[in-house]
């Protein structure tokens, strides 16, 4: 198992992003990719820290669901689950990928996860807007390049540009239609998304680490 799912599942912005989540997890299983779920009252410090510490599971692809800040990501009912300024993640961090969909995380936690050995990192540096009207284009546009680097082993660079891409595509849809809250939320979120690691850095290599 190589692939650890965080699913903070205890109010509407992580209720939201299982919507994303789901996506992500049927590619996985598309490709027959095994993954550890954690949800909700699952995504605790505890399990994820035995995960990554665990040999056999290392090194990981990790996709986190929940809230963040600068120097933190946080699981069920806000548990700190990663951090950028605890020296026990540093070997957390080392030659795992990360993709956190989570607000802020971008700023720091995301650069020292890379800074610590990570392969890379994809996510925000800001906060991360959504509503009603915009909720199905940002799942769109969000999802777009990490699907593409789980289906067709697209390089990091590929997926930062693609998801940019699918951001711009879905603002246009809503300056055509006059939809200015979402325009607003999308082009947030579009300008707070963020990644760390090397251009060319491809999911395949985590696996094939793992089969060597």
């Amino acid at each position: 198992m190589n692939c650890l799912l965080i699913r903070a599942c205890h109010d509407p912005f992580t209720l939201f992003a299982q919507t994303c989540a789901a996506e992500i997890m049927e590619a996985l299983e598309e490709k027959s990719i095994s993954f550890r779920d954690l949800l909700s009252i699952d995504a605790t410090r505890e399990n994820v820290e035995r995960f990554l510490s665990s040999p056999e599971n290392h090194p990981s692809i990790v996709f986190g669901f929940g809230h963040g800040s600068p120097q933190l990501f946080t699981g069920h009912n806000n548990e700190e689950l990663l951090s950028s300024v605890s020296a026990d993640d540093r070997t957390l961090f080392s030659e795992n990928f990360f993709y956190l969909h989570s607000c802020s995380c971008g700023q720091e936690l995301g650069r020292k996860m890379v800074e610590y050995g990570g392969m890379g990192f994809l996510g925000y540096c800001d906060e991360v807007w959504f509503h009603e009207q915009n909720v199905l284009a940002f799942k769109r546009a969000a999802n777009k390049g990490i699907l593409e680097m789980i289906k067709n082993n697209c390089t990091l660079i590929n997926a930062y540009e693609l998801t940019i891409a699918a951001y711009n595509e879905e603002l246009e849809k809503a300056r055509r239609t006059r939809k200015f809250f979402a325009f607003n939320c999308l082009k947030k979120n579009r300008d707070a998304f963020v990644k760390y690691g090397v251009d060319n850095f491809v999911m395949s290599s985590i696996f094939t680490a793992i089969d060597t």
